[in-house]
């Protein structure tokens, strides 16, 4: 049961982020693809799936706004590291607000997963000491009730 509460908060996550579409399988791209990789599927698709090619084609054009979509996410610098970290509905939810004008709440995923406090990005990253491994023997109904284990 090494490392389990690990593995089940990263496959919790996993699950999080993979809600909503992916936009590197629409396009047909892997994950680490270049901007150059991501421009060339795009017009290649797009060629393919316009609704100029496909008149009267709603599954045409339905694809087609699929394909402008993803391209639009994934060539932004920024709205593409939203996206990776938090799936579409986390894009969604940062476009909001920067549309409100800025970081209205905390968000929890920054906060333990890069971020600073109440949306406010650190401008500098702190350097961190080595990574510390330790096992823990839990069982499965530890975790479901969620005990409290004091490491030191």
């Amino acid at each position: 049961m090494k490392s389990l509460l690990f593995r089940v908060l990263v496959v919790s996550l996993a699950i999080m982020v993979e809600c909503g579409r992916d936009f590197y399988k629409i396009l047909g791209v892997r994950r680490r693809a270049t901007e150059r990789e991501i421009k060339t599927a795009y017009r290649k698709l797009s060629r393919k799936w316009h609704p100029d090619k496909n008149p009267g084609d709603r599954e045409a054009e339905k694809k087609f706004q699929e394909i402008a979509n993803a391209y639009e996410t994934l060539s932004d610098k920024e709205k593409r590291k939203v996206y990776d970290r938090h799936g579409e509905e986390g894009l969604k939810e940062h476009l909001k607000q920067k549309q409100a004008g800025g970081g209205g709440g905390m968000d929890p995923f920054d906060m333990f997963f890069g971020g600073g406090m109440f949306g406010q990005r650190q401008q500098q990253e702190e350097k961190r000491g080595p990574d510390l491994n330790l096992d823990v023997h839990v069982t499965l109904k530890d975790l479901y009730l969620g005990r409290v284990i004091s490491v030191m």
